[in-house]
């Protein structure tokens, strides 16, 4: 109607020899407002989800025979055209008690305000995350492929996940080829707290990098290799502590059988330096693991972790799961798992579930 009432206004003043152009441009702007998509009115709301983690042993060591492990509120949405904001706060249960945590809270700058692009896809981040030391520590506990952190991680970093107030900041080295990529992230954070060493009241921060090479193998095939250092200063010692890593991920996905069936082999390898191991081991540790994905829910795995120099026995250990995967907002897994250092079984069921919009789902899941 406002279109037919303009063009009619057009040609009135046409017919008087009057100028039509500002008619036109108004035109032009009405069409345009006409033909634009609806903005949504909750562009800039946060999704959230819940996590729920709840836990069944039976065995020895296992403390109550049910346990809520933990609940976890994430919140995420978009800050404004430059920046990601994310915030992670876990209850978490111990002894019959909850307490919370800030698991992680953090802002990513995607690109520099006084650039029209992020050069080499730079992203800075600040705030509180799980550090990128390999790749299990950068995994919520929902999302594990098993239903605990390998012994390795809680032996070298922490019980849950090495966290830690900081800055960093990634992006893409140039490499030969088109099916591989090369990713530095670099961070300067927190120091202290590390599970296998004590360093009270650190008074410097801690540089921690981690190098990640992707290589697409062939179709269907890629290998993904990690290197991390994480270096502190330590006052006891002339000698600052020195923690190195590297990760190794295989994956095989069929294209023609969808998300009905893969394969992934990894693992990861600890080594310490700057100080003496204890019973005088060297501090060093790894864990493998292993998944066959046998239709659209079922995901079969096992796991082999040992660590020496860091506890005052050798720690090995190894466990059989089963997950039954129905969606992403239900996940149920069953596991025994086997402490070959303290002679003991546990036979585990984990439920995990989901409230509200799911972010990324784990990469060891074929979705």
């Amino acid at each position: 109607m406002v279109k037919a009432i303009l063009l009619l206004g057009l040609v009135s003043l046409s017919a008087f020899g009057q100028s039509t152009d500002p008619l036109i441009d108004r035109v032009e702007q009405l069409e345009d407002k006409i033909n634009s998509p609806q903005q949504r009115p909750n562009l800039f709301n946060p999704g959230i989800t819940a996590f729920g983690n709840m836990l069944t042993c039976a065995g020895q060591n296992c403390g109550s025979i049910f346990q809520l492990r933990e609940v976890e509120l994430d919140v995420r949405g978009s800050i404004d055209p430059w920046a990601d904001g994310v915030i992670i706060i876990a209850v978490e249960g111990h002894d019959g008690h909850f307490h919370v945590d800030v698991e992680e809270g953090y802002a990513v700058l995607k690109k520099l305000p006084i650039l029209d692009d992020a050069p080499w896809g730079l992203t800075l981040k600040a705030g509180r995350y799980l550090q990128p030391f390999g790749r299990f520590n950068q995994i919520h506990l929902h999302d594990l492929p098993q239903i605990n952190q390998p012994l390795v991680i809680k032996a070298f970093l922490d019980d849950h996940a090495f966290s830690r107030v900081g800055f960093s900041g990634e992006f893409f080295i140039p490499t030969p080829g088109e099916n591989n990529s090369l990713r530095l992230n670099l961070n300067l954070i927190n120091g202290g707290g590390l599970a296998f060493i004590n360093v009270p009241n650190p008074k410097y921060p801690a540089g921690l990098g981690h190098l990640s090479w992707f290589w697409d193998l062939a179709a269907e095939h890629d290998l993904e290799v990690g290197l991390s250092a994480y270096v502190e200063h330590n006052p006891a010692n002339p000698n600052p502590i020195q923690l190195y890593g590297t990760d190794i991920n295989y994956k095989w996905r069929p294209y023609h059988l969808g998300d009905k069936k893969s394969f992934l082999l990894g693992g990861e390898l600890f080594v310490a330096n700057g100080f003496k191991g204890l019973n005088n081991r060297w501090p060093l540790g790894f864990f493998v693991w292993s998944q066959y994905q046998l239709n659209q829910w079922f995901y079969p795995s096992v796991r082999y972790s040992y660590a020496q120099g860091v506890k005052n026995e050798l720690l090995q250990a190894a466990g059989v799961y089963l997950t039954y995967y129905t969606t992403e907002f239900l996940r149920l897994r069953a596991g025994y798992e086997y402490d070959i250092g303290k002679n003991q079984n546990q036979f585990l069921f984990e439920l995990n579930f989901v409230l509200g919009s799911h972010p990324v789902e784990p990469y060891w899941v074929n979705r």
